[in-house]
């Protein structure tokens, strides 16, 4: 086959839209990146049912302005893949904060194919996109980790530096992951733009596909995960490991789960799943206070929602915790992917929300002038791309989804009103306030109920079908609980 047959082949397949080059946002998806930059919810890359073997992923680019008001169900995603797209297809790729003022995405390996061909590449490891610029770049360092990786920890210590850990080794030609995990680190210095290997005097366990974060005093605190395929992280070694009083809680282990970390100390571990017996780990959601002793802590939680893993997870304004995509794994032969791709937890009162409401935009000191005309310029540039997209004829026809919400209640754009700290003259202002929170409050109300019923719907739903093919049968139940093991926790 000659250079012009391929070249006709290749356009042809994107012509006539047979490979994809990007996914719809309301499509479902698993395994991609996320990042919160200037007030915007980033999502990069992913997995989705809906792609061919062939390319099995995504370089879309999308973000969320949480300075909107939306619900859950319908969340406005902006894409600007088409002018700013991930330079390459990419999933299980390590993301995190770093720059000056932490205001740049870094992206580091994972799994990576090119844009043309969808053949596995790593012609560059690292990227770095620019939110104010609305570019990808690719930064030249020193002494950058050769070792091809995926589905590692990459935690940024929010003061210029991120710290990778382990992951499994990719083979470069096949892209098949390399067992068991690494157990080495690096210190990413995103000031000077260098690395540095991390050599402690004990030996690091291997672990892969675990969560992290750092905490208020500078350590790391490294969560689940695993050594090898369908084996969950045994105490195979001594790291710095910390007792944690249980408090009376059976805490699961887990892979492909989230953590964030609450200015209070607290740390909010959500999802994941049992690799060797097939299942969710749970609790689905768990708290682990850190701020005077390591404690295993039961919260309860208002509202319901599924329970996701290999999902994106981000806390804004130390309040939100955004939960967006992720699947279902009942064993390793069913997956299933949830109707609704988001979900918000309000923290101040633990209640699974279904409409944000961010009425007051949060400017963080970083911004300068420069900073708010590359906004704008993003924003007219959107909305020229979204005048453009309208004009086009529409191709073949989306899968269309199983089930709708009919309960949406379409709140007012622009009627939410702003409850601001200055001082309200009369009684008759202060009752007009008082009778509009009323009635915002109502319309909340019917749309939780709402929204909830799909909820409650889908998980009844998903439990049917788990009890047909005889996953979640008490038989199997009660050999889950007899091989269950307790959630490990390490500090570096």
């Amino acid at each position: 086959m000659n250079f012009l047959q391929r070249f006709i082949i290749i356009f042809s397949l994107f012509y006539f839209n047979i490979i994809k080059v990007t996914c719809d946002p309301s499509d479902q998806r698993n395994a991609q990146s996320s990042a919160i930059v200037d007030n915007k919810l980033y999502i990069i890359g992913g997995i989705s049912p809906l792609y061919s073997a062939l390319r099995n992923g995504t370089n879309e680019f999308i973000y969320l302005d949480l300075t909107k008001s939306f619900d859950t169900g319908s969340p406005p995603w902006n894409d600007i893949t088409k002018f700013s797209g991930s330079p390459v297809v990419s999933y299980y790729t390590q993301v995190a904060l770093g720059g000056k003022n932490n205001s740049l995405i870094f992206m580091y390996c994972g799994v990576e194919k090119s844009l043309t061909t969808f053949g596995f590449q790593w012609n560059k490891l690292l990227y770095a996109f620019d939110p104010f610029t609305v570019t990808w770049f690719i930064p030249t360092v020193l002494n950058l980790p050769q070792k091809i990786r995926d589905v590692a920890s990459f935690t940024s210590d929010r003061k210029g530096n991120i710290y990778l850990y382990g992951g499994y080794e990719i083979n470069k030609t096949t892209g098949v992951e390399i067992r068991p995990a690494l157990n080495d680190a690096y210190i990413f210095n995103t000031i000077s733009l260098s690395w540095t290997p991390l050599n402690p005097n004990f030996t690091l366990i291997q672990r892969a596909r675990c969560s992290s974060v750092c905490l208020n005093d500078g350590r790391i605190l490294y969560i689940g995960g695993e050594s090898d395929y369908g084996v969950p992280y045994s105490l195979t070694g001594i790291w710095a490991e910390e007792n944690i009083d249980s408090n009376e809680i059976i805490v699961d282990g887990r892979i492909d789960h989230s953590s964030v970390l609450l200015s209070n100390g607290d740390v909010i571990v959500y999802g994941g799943w049992l690799p060797d017996v097939g299942i969710n780990s749970q609790p689905t959601l768990v708290i682990l206070e850190t701020k005077s002793r390591f404690r295993w802590k039961k919260q309860n939680v208002t509202g319901k929602v599924l329970h996701l893993n290999e999902h994106s997870c981000q806390l804004f304004n130390d309040r939100y915790m955004f939960v967006a995509y992720g699947m279902f794994n009942f064993n390793a032969e069913v997956i299933v992917y949830p109707e609704m791709n988001f979900f918000f937890l309000d923290t101040s009162n633990y209640t699974w929300i279904t409409r944000f409401g961010q009425y007051k935009e949060i400017v963080p000191p970083s911004i300068n002038s420069s900073d708010s005309n590359n906004s704008r310029k993003l924003t007219e540039r959107l909305s020229k791309q979204n005048e453009i997209t309208d004009k086009k004829v529409e191709g073949p026809k989306k899968i269309k989804r199983k089930h709708n919400t009919e309960r949406k209640i379409q709140a007012k754009n622009g009627q939410n009103e702003e409850i601001m700290s200055t001082d309200i003259e009369g009684t008759e202002q202060q009752e007009t306030s008082m009778n509009t929170e009323d009635q915002q409050e109502s319309e909340q109300s019917l749309t939780d109920q709402g929204q909830q019923i799909e909820i409650n719907q889908q998980t009844t739903q998903i439990n049917q079908t788990a009890s047909t093919k005889g996953i979640m049968n008490g038989d199997n139940r009660q050999k889950w609980k007899r091989r269950k093991r307790g959630l490990n926790c390490h500090i570096a």
